[in-house]
């Protein structure tokens, strides 16, 4: 729900007069992917963001992601957009074009600490190894040409470099990315 209004700082609690909505996002309901997608972006945009700041571009970016997803557009290609998209107006995105440490193209691994992609020669003992598909799916979001016909593997391998990128780098709980539901299957 977007809500406009006047928020009047109080001693230990806020108030917001004559709320307006604005939008409802009620479409969201239609579908649990979308709305757990929802719920999860909402709470790591919240988690990520100085409170009261201002970070151009985070609430605009936030409010088209939840009008796509109320309008029933792919779930994975959009979390994931929306997630390099507060890494990259926080500035806390990845490099991405080639290692962090000596500029080669053939990059094997990934370290938050560096802030991006190693080769195998720069690699130091730390961060974890990604594969080529990753590394494609990585660079196709961050273009906005990011098709969800990848292997669910490497999706998890994208997961996990925002993961860590996010946790590392604006202080983030791991516990933020959780699964809500559980893996199990029914048989």
């Amino acid at each position: 729900m977007e809500l406009e209004g006047e928020l009047v700082e109080g001693a230990s609690l806020d108030t917001l007069r004559q709320p307006r909505l604005l939008r409802a996002f009620a479409g969201l309901r239609r579908r649990l992917d979308a709305l757990l997608t929802a719920g999860f972006l909402c709470r790591l945009y919240a988690a990520g963001l100085p409170e009261r700041a201002h970070v151009e571009g985070v609430y605009d970016l936030m409010g088209e992601t939840l009008e796509r997803l109320t309008a029933g557009e792919s779930v994975v290609p959009l979390a994931l957009g929306a997630q390099w998209g507060l890494l990259h107006e926080m500035g806390v995105e990845p490099v991405l074009d080639g290692c962090v440490g000596c500029s080669s193209p053939d990059v094997r691994g990934f370290s938050e600490r560096d802030g991006g992609l190693l080769c195998s020669r720069c690699y130091r003992g730390h961060g974890f190894a990604v594969s080529g598909g990753a590394v494609e799916a990585l660079r196709e979001i961050r273009d906005g040409s990011f098709a969800s016909e990848y292997p669910a593997v490497t999706i998890r391998e994208v997961g996990r470099v925002y993961k860590h990128q996010l946790c590392h780098h604006l202080e983030l709980s791991e516990r933020l990315f959780r699964p809500v539901l559980s893996q199990r299957r029914v048989p």
